[in-house]
């Protein structure tokens, strides 16, 4: 949920499944502490949508470096 040298950080475990030929996200599973809901949020609708690997790697995602850790 931090970065792992932030007091207090916790290990979160994700795997995530897209389709060979189109790279089409297919699911995911996360496991972990604080965060893991948002992370399935942006997933979820990802596949919902039907976002490739290559389009999910360019998304632009709210993030304040200083509200972040």
């Amino acid at each position: 949920n931090h970065a792992s040298y932030y007091p207090g950080g916790k290990l979160m475990t994700m795997k995530v499944i897209f389709e060979k030929e189109s790279y089409k996200l297919l699911g995911a599973q996360i496991a972990g502490y604080d965060g893991v809901d948002k992370r399935i949020d942006v997933l979820a609708a990802s596949m919902y949508a039907g976002i490739t690997a290559l389009q999910l790697k360019e998304l632009d995602l709210a993030y304040a470096p200083p509200y972040s850790s």
